[in-house]
């Protein structure tokens, strides 16, 4: 991703040391949640979202980012996505095969699915009404260090 805004001609080089805004955090942390404090098969929830997304809705993300004027060179991270995770959806379904056994286990995939495309939708909307790096959410890792 981060070569891909560098095609874009953005600067990238504080980027790994900012902190992340709080959609993003709260995408990372679901999955923490879902797996420790309730039923952790639903995880799968979790997966399945993101690897499932490109593989099924790539080819409409990248020729949406044409169609606005994004370079092929500023989309090798959903090029790479929508290939790769083909073989992680293989991976996907002997998990659940293996893993889902009751109803429980199937509605706590659905709610992670659900809870996960919510707070991906949120991430993506706040990212596109991201702070300058200098009006940062918080301090930068090595400051806060």
């Amino acid at each position: 991703a981060l070569n891909d805004l560098k095609a874009l001609g953005k600067d990238v080089s504080s980027l790994p040391l900012l902190s992340p805004a709080p959609t993003t955090i709260a995408v990372t942390s679901f999955a923490y949640y879902q797996a420790g404090h309730l039923n952790p098969v639903g995880y799968l929830g979790y997966l399945y979202f993101l690897e499932f997304l490109p593989t099924t809705a790539g080819g409409v993300f990248t020729n949406a980012l044409r169609r606005v004027g994004v370079p092929d060179t500023a989309m090798s991270f959903l090029e790479e996505h929508t290939t790769v995770d083909v073989h992680h959806n293989r991976l996907m379904e002997g998990y659940v095969d293996a893993l889902v056994r009751t109803e429980d286990d199937v509605q706590s995939v659905a709610y992670a699915m659900r809870v996960t495309g919510d707070l991906y939708a949120r991430m993506l909307g706040q990212a596109f009404l991201a702070p300058a790096p200098e009006d940062h959410w918080g301090a930068a890792c090595e400051e806060a260090a």
